[in-house]
């Protein structure tokens, strides 16, 4: 074989060889999936609501193959490798029943949107007041009643609040909102 071919070859099968290690690499790299941590919040809020017309829930861990939450309806993670559910949108469905506490443990959880549901009146949950990463809250048009919460105010980083359309809340608005944060989009009436 002559040198220059044999020079080609080397060269092949160098390149193959780095695009063989490259695929391998990749296809080894941890996919983690959803934290199970995430993962029992995610279904201890699903044991407490009732109803879910758009069947969005339905997804939520029935399979072995369906444990990962970053996969289920209305979730979304930060990424493959942390597996932090970052996004909760539960709109629309026709949820009713009670809200569990569970939802705290979704640290990272920075939206959150219950609008368009049916929670019965009752009294919007205080430890929401406690997902200090959330940048988004929607619960229009989902029947809460009573006080907002002032644990509402712990709310640092929200930059959207809506709340309207929830005839029987009380607004504190001075307690809430004026002293702790800046929120860039609010709505409350109508």
């Amino acid at each position: 074989m002559p040198v220059a071919n044999m020079a080609e070859a080397r060269c092949c099968f160098k390149l193959l060889y780095a695009i063989v290690v490259v695929l391998l690499l990749h296809m080894s790299s941890p996919c983690i999936g959803c934290s199970e941590r995430d993962r029992q919040a995610l279904l201890a809020l699903k044991q407490g609501l009732v109803g879910d017309d758009g069947d969005r829930l339905l997804s939520w861990g029935r399979e072995a193959q369906n444990k990962n939450c970053c996969q289920w309806e209305g979730v979304y993670c930060s990424s493959k490798q942390t597996g932090h559910v970052v996004k909760l949108d539960l709109k629309d469905q026709s949820l009713r029943g009670k809200i569990s506490p569970e939802l705290v443990k979704l640290q990272h959880l920075e939206y959150l949107d219950l609008s368009f549901n049916n929670f019965s009146w009752s009294k919007i949950p205080d430890f929401i007041g406690s997902l200090s990463n959330l940048i988004y809250l929607n619960l229009s048009q989902a029947n809460f009643g009573g006080q907002i919460p002032n644990q509402l105010g712990n709310l640092t980083h929200l930059q959207y609040l809506d709340l309207s359309s929830n005839g029987y809340l009380q607004y504190p608005l001075r307690t809430l909102f004026m002293q702790k944060i800046s929120i860039g989009f609010l709505i409350f009436l109508v």
